[in-house]
């Protein structure tokens, strides 16, 4: 009971665009701007809808970073590692 009553108090917690952005693995500035602001739960929603906007900011964002970057570094060399 306690874990559920925590849970929905997190729910409506805010969030700070940055924080938001990175639980949804988007860049900041893909999110749309909601008239409330962003909260946990607002997240915990999206993950589980998972609207176009959202799979397209994703795609998007895991060409960026240092993961990202490594990827596309790896596609341009190809198989063998460029050696």
């Amino acid at each position: 009971m306690n874990a559920q009553r925590s849970r929905m108090d997190s729910a409506t917690r805010p969030l700070k665009r940055a924080a938001a952005a990175a639980r949804l693995d988007i860049a900041v500035t893909d999110l749309p701007e909601l008239g409330g602001g962003w909260t946990v739960g607002e997240v915990w929603r999206l993950r589980r809808e998972r609207p176009d906007w959202l799979d397209d900011a994703r795609r998007r964002f895991a060409g960026r970073g240092p993961r990202g970057r490594a990827q596309v570094r790896g596609n341009r060399l190809g198989p063998t590692g460029g050696r």
